[in-house]
């Protein structure tokens, strides 16, 4: 076994405890944010994760003071599809590459600036955050720090790819369709995709119904509570009861249905399920109750017939951006071919169509609201395959592969964006090649703190902090 070089004698700390040492005086923002940086020259021109960086922004920040919070003087990174101060919102995206700086202020760019947040760049994403690999023309294919030949996922995959290798220890992320579980999965972060409504507004522009979400990739379960807890909307604005910072598992034992395959047959590759059932099993050993069911209930063909129909929406959303911003419509060679499918495949009747994908939803919704009067958590297979070659076919403009891949990598994700579960991947083991594989718990509507107490229990029991990927802060050191 090789033994672990670290490039640094932080690497090993997560976002709370490098908080802690800057609170403490210990470290200064500053001289934390250098650290970053030399993490950052050495490790990202292996990944290629990051879609542009503000480093003189930082370091005005750093010198000025930033708040005290649960992440003072913590470097970190949004990804490039939500508007953050400072930063153009490209959303890797050509046509968008010229858009000017963002200078208004989201309610979740204030809460992460009031948590201490020190925000130096943007993260990765293919084109409008449509593809399950991140690559695109605008930024070019980011890798997997477990094996660069491989995908980090999608579509925030920059952002596991930075968590994974150690650059920074928690990284914005949003998931809209697996987004956040997907490059968790494949890089050996934790991913969580919470319930409808439960984080506060980061986009002036409305959603057409709240399906994507934006939480923190991380390595550790308290880092992930912490950042929850941040961006979790309080009061009157509260759609759910609050359920502020869980720093630990609960007593109670649960019932847990493991779900391996979906109404129409379709389940995962052997050596998923292999991690997926071990995980089930350590869950029995620590004195919860669990069974397998039959299958979970939608089918999965149907139910993605339908949603692409969603994506043709929000492309025209891009569309109407673009126009807003330039000044003229969107041309041949703005949009990558992908959203330009998406773009003219507008249904006829829209309003039909959008009902109908509603109607679908709705009662995959109900059939899960019924599944969680029996159970407490149903534990599913992340991805259903170990992270595949980056082909490049976002930038070979491979639709019918591109397609065909999506469809298969959201099989046991996409559904609960429409029906409004939360949904967390944890990082539960590895292939016999060395790939990790992630599970994931699904919970009942506003049930996160259920989510994160297996979380805490399973993090205790596999301590999959220990394990680092070759290209990362643990083995980059001369």
């Amino acid at each position: 076994m090789t033994r672990p070089k670290p490039l640094d004698e932080l690497y090993n700390h997560d976002g709370m405890a490098l908080a802690e040492l800057v609170n403490k005086g210990e470290i200064t923002a500053g001289e934390l944010l250098d650290v970053v940086i030399n993490r950052i020259e050495t490790l990202n021109p292996k990944l290629n994760a990051i879609e542009q960086t503000n480093i003189e922004l930082a370091r005005e920040k750093a010198r000025q003071g930033l708040p005290e919070g649960p992440f003072t003087g913590v470097p970190s990174f949004i990804k490039a599809n939500i508007d953050f101060p400072g930063f153009s919102t490209t959303y890797s995206s050509k046509g968008f590459a010229n858009a000017p700086p963002v200078t208004w202020t989201s309610p979740l760019a204030k809460r992460y600036i009031e948590s201490g947040l020190n925000i130096i760049g943007k993260s990765t994403l293919p084109e409008f955050a449509y593809n399950t690999h991140t690559e695109s023309q605008l930024c070019g294919r980011t890798r997997n720090p477990w094996d660069p030949s491989l995908t980090a996922g999608g579509s925030s995959g920059g952002a596991a790819a930075l968590v994974a290798s150690g650059i920074v220890p928690l990284a914005h992320g949003t998931d809209g369709g697996g987004s956040c579980r997907i490059p968790s999965s494949h890089c050996h972060t934790l991913g969580l995709k919470s319930s409808r409504g439960r984080h506060v507004d980061v986009s002036r522009i409305p959603p057409i119904v709240e399906t994507q979400t934006s939480q923190m990739l991380t390595r550790s379960v308290r880092d992930l509570a912490m950042s929850f807890m941040v961006t979790e909307r309080r009061g009157d604005d509260a759609c759910l009861p609050e359920l502020g910072f869980i720093s630990g598992p609960s007593s109670k034992r649960l019932k847990i249905a493991v779900g391996l395959k979906t109404a129409d047959g379709l389940s995962a590759e052997a050596d998923v399920l292999d991690v997926i059932m071990q995980t089930a099993e350590r869950c029995k050993l620590m004195g919860h109750e669990v069974v397998e069911l039959d299958c979970l209930p939608y089918h999965v063909d149907e139910y993605l017939d339908q949603f692409m129909t969603m994506i043709s929406f929000l492309t025209r959303r891009m569309a109407d951006q673009f126009e807003e911003i330039f000044g003229r419509p969107v041309a041949d060679g703005d949009f990558e071919k992908l959203s330009m499918f998406y773009l003219n495949t507008m249904p006829d009747n829209p309003e039909a169509e959008w009902n109908r994908l509603m109607e679908t939803a709705n009662k995959i919704s109900d059939s899960f609201d019924r599944l969680f009067e029996g159970y407490d958590l149903i534990l599913t297979p992340t991805v259903p395959v170990v992270a595949k070659e980056a082909t490049g076919r976002a930038l070979d403009n491979d639709i019918d592969a591109l397609l065909a891949e999506a469809r298969r990598d959201v099989r046991f994700l996409a559904f609960a964006n429409t029906t409004g579960h939360p949904a967390m991947t944890i990082p539960a083991g590895f292939s016999p090649e060395g790939l990790p594989v992630g599970a994931q718990f699904i919970g009942a509507k506003g049930a996160e703190d259920t989510l994160f107490s297996i979380a805490y229990e399973l993090e205790d029991e596999i301590k999959w902090s220990r394990h680092w990927p070759p290209i990362s802060v643990a083995f980059a050191g001369s």
